[in-house]
C-alpha cells in the first residue's frame, strides 16, 4: 500500500499489505524503529488517490483548472506506495534467507484482498449494467483485463506492485553482490529501458489493459492469446517497477546509517534530509519534472525521503499507526464510497456543482473518513473484514 505492523519497533511481514499501497513483508527487526512519518504519508497518499478519482462524483461535469492542477500534484501517491514497498522489501531481503517466503507473504497480503475486491467490483458493475438495462455479462467481455485489475480503475496497482515485489526478491541475491556504484549503473540501464518503452508508445495502457501495442496488435489477440497478452503486461510492469526496485535497494543501504527515530541521534543528518526533501518535494511541482519520463522516480524518492525524515519529528501514537495500517484498505475500498456518493449527488441534482477544488476536496475527505472508520471499526468484528482491509 503494512498492515498489522502494530508491533513496536518491528518491520512486520504485514507491511506487505499496506503500501500500497504500500505493502511489503519483512521479518521483525526490533532494533529498527517504526517509521511514523511513512505511516502518515501512506494515509496522505491514499487520500491523494481518492482526490484523483473524486471527479467521478461530478458525473461528467467540467472540472475547474485549479482542481485539475491539485490532482496533478497528487500524482506522487502511486510512486510513493511502490517505492515504500520496495524499500521495506529490500530490508526484508537482507534479513530473510529464502525469497520464496517473502513472495508467499506478499501473495497472501496482496492477492487475497485483491481477489476479494475484484469480486466486489465485478458484482457492482453487473448491478450498474442491470440498472442501465445493459447485459450484465458485458462485464466479462475482457477476462484478461479483469484479471489484471480492470474491474475498477485503481486495482491495476496491485498486480503491478506484486510483480515488482516478485522481481525484487528474484534479483535480490545478485544485487547484494554489487557495490552502490554498481547498483547505480543498473539503475541507469533500467531507466534507459523504461524511457525507451514509454517514448515508443509501448508502455502499459490502463484503459484497454494492454502493453506493447506498437510492436504487436494486442487488440487482435483473442482469448486463446491471453498468455501472450499477459506476458506483455508482465514485461511492461517489470520495466516500470525495476528503477523503483533498485532505488529501494539504494535507499535501504543509505538510510540504514541514519536512525530516524524520534529519540535517536544523528539530528543534523536527519534535519538536513528533512529540509532538502521538503524543498525538493515542493520544487518539483513548479518544474515539469513530475511529467517527465522520470516523474515516478523523482516524486517517489522525494515523497519517501520526506516521510522518512518526518519520522524523527512525529512521535509514535495509535492514530498514526492506525492510519498507516488501514491505508491499503482505504485504497482498495474508496471507489465503493465514491460510486455511492455519485448516485446520491445525481439524484439530488448537485453533481454539476462538484467540479471545484473545495467540493472535490470535501468529497475526498468524506470518502477517506468513511472508508477508514468503516474498516477500522468493522475489522474488530471478524476475520473477513480484516481480509478485505489486507490485515490478515
Amino acid at each position: 500500500m503494512n498492515k498489522s505492523s502494530l508491533l513496536k519497533n518491528d518491520i512486520s511481514p504485514k507491511e506487505l499489505a499496506v503500501v500500497a499501497a504500500s505493502i511489503s513483508a519483512a521479518p521483525a527487526v526490533s532494533s529498527r524503529p517504526y517509521l511514523t512519518g511513512v505511516g502518515v504519508m501512506r494515509a496522505a497518499a491514499a487520500f491523494c488517490v481518492i482526490y484523483i478519482h473524486a471527479p467521478l462524483v461530478a458525473a461528467g461535469a467540467p472540472i475547474q483548472a485549479n482542481a485539475q492542477w491539485v490532482a496533478s500534484f497528487f500524482q506522487f501517491a502511486v510512486p510513493f506506495f511502490l517505492l515504500t514497498a520496495f524499500y521495506f522489501g529490500a530490508q526484508a531481503s537482507q534479513k530473510t534467507t529464502t525469497w520464496k517466503a517473502i513472495v508467499h507473504k506478499s501473495a497472501k497480503r496482496l492477492l487475497i484482498p485483491y481477489l476479494l475486491w475484484t469480486g466486489i467490483y465485478i458484482a457492482l458493475r453487473m448491478v450498474k449494467f442491470w440498472v442501465q438495462h445493459k447485459s450484465m455479462w458485458l462485464v466479462f467481455a475482457d477476462p484478461v483485463g479483469l484479471l489484471m485489475g480492470g474491474s475498477a480503475v485503481h486495482l491495476y496497482f496491485i498486480p503491478l506492485l506484486f510483480i515488482g515485489l516478485v522481481t525484487q526478491q528474484i534479483i535480490a541475491p545478485g544485487i547484494r553482490k554489487f557495490s552502490a556504484v554498481g547498483v547505480l549503473f543498473l539503475l541507469a540501464l533500467s531507466l534507459t529501458a523504461k524511457i525507451a518503452v514509454i517514448r515508443s508508445g509501448n508502455g502499459f495502457n490502463l484503459d484497454p489493459m494492454r502493453a506493447f501495442e506498437t510492436l504487436i496488435d494486442t487488440r487482435a489477440l483473442g482469448l486463446a492469446d491471453a498468455p501472450a497478452r499477459l506476458a506483455l503486461i508482465f514485461l511492461s510492469h517489470v520495466v516500470r517497477c525495476l528503477p523503483l526496485v533498485l532505488l529501494g535497494f539504494l535507499l535501504a543501504r543509505f538510510l540504514a546509517r541514519v536512525n530516524p527515530g524520534v529519540n535517536a541521534g544523528n539530528k543534523p543528518q536527519r534535519f538536513a534530509i528533512l529540509l532538502l526533501a521538503s524543498a525538493l518535494f515542493a520544487l518539483q511541482f513548479a518544474l515539469p519534472l513530475q511529467h517527465s519520463p522520470l516523474g515516478d522516480e523523482i516524486s517517489g524518492v522525494l515523497a519517501f525521503l520526506l516521510a522518512w525524515a518526518l519520522s524523527a519529528y512525529i512521535p509514535e501514537n495509535k492514530l498514526a499507526r492506525n492510519l498507516g495500517v488501514f491505508s491499503y484498505g482505504v485504497y482498495l475500498s474508496h471507489l465503493v464510497f465514491l460510486e455511492t456518493l455519485q448516485v446520491g449527488a445525481t439524484k439530488l441534482h448537485i453533481a454539476p456543482r462538484l467540479g471545484s477544488f473545495p467540493a472535490l476536496f470535501a468529497v475526498s475527505a468524506l470518502t477517506f473518513l468513511a472508508c477508514w472508520l468503516t474498516l477500522s471499526l468493522a475489522s474488530r468484528q471478524g476475520k473477513q473484514i480484516r481480509l478485505l482491509a489486507g490485515l490478515e
